[in-house]
């Protein structure tokens, strides 16, 4: 599986070692209107075929907006079932925000189902719950307590 990476390049978001150039999403200003489709910088990132898409650019450029659309697309397009569709990110408000974004646009789309949006921290955080012996968490757990492990045994 291939994973892709975007990254801010110039002013759009290009493929890393890409060009970039020309103008990107407009930064998020309360009153200012988000465009409705991804423009000529964004769509690759949207339509970059299957699996990993890592998306880095700096705040107020667009990823968020390319992440919705990528979801949209991977269900539409590429007949994704939208509960096999991970989007992971650092904050939880940056997950909130992801979260209710594209529950929107399914909304809006006339989708059923959500993928899943977390941080990462919260997402591994349920995968050692939900695989403790895969894991290896009751080892992990025996060898560190008393020092603040935040296994449970």
């Amino acid at each position: 599986m291939q994973s892709t990476l975007f990254e801010k390049s110039g002013s759009a978001l290009a493929p890393r070692g890409g060009a970039g150039g020309g103008a990107d999403t407009a930064p998020q200003v309360e009153g200012a209107r988000a465009p409705k489709s991804p423009d000529e910088f964004q769509r690759p990132a949207v339509e970059n075929g299957e699996g990993p898409l890592l998306v880095v650019a700096g705040p107020g450029t667009g990823k968020t907006f390319v992440i919705q659309h990528r979801v949209l697309h991977l269900i539409r397009k590429l007949g994704v079932e939208p509960d096999k569709i991970l989007c992971l990110t650092f904050t939880e408000k940056a997950a909130e925000e992801m979260r209710g974004r594209v529950e929107a646009a399914l909304a809006e789309a006339d989708i059923a189902g959500q993928p899943k949006v977390e941080t990462f921290h919260a997402f591994c955080a349920e995968l050692l719950r939900e695989f403790p012996v895969e894991s290896d968490l009751r080892a992990a757990s025996a060898s560190s307590r008393g020092r603040g492990s935040c296994a449970s045994s």
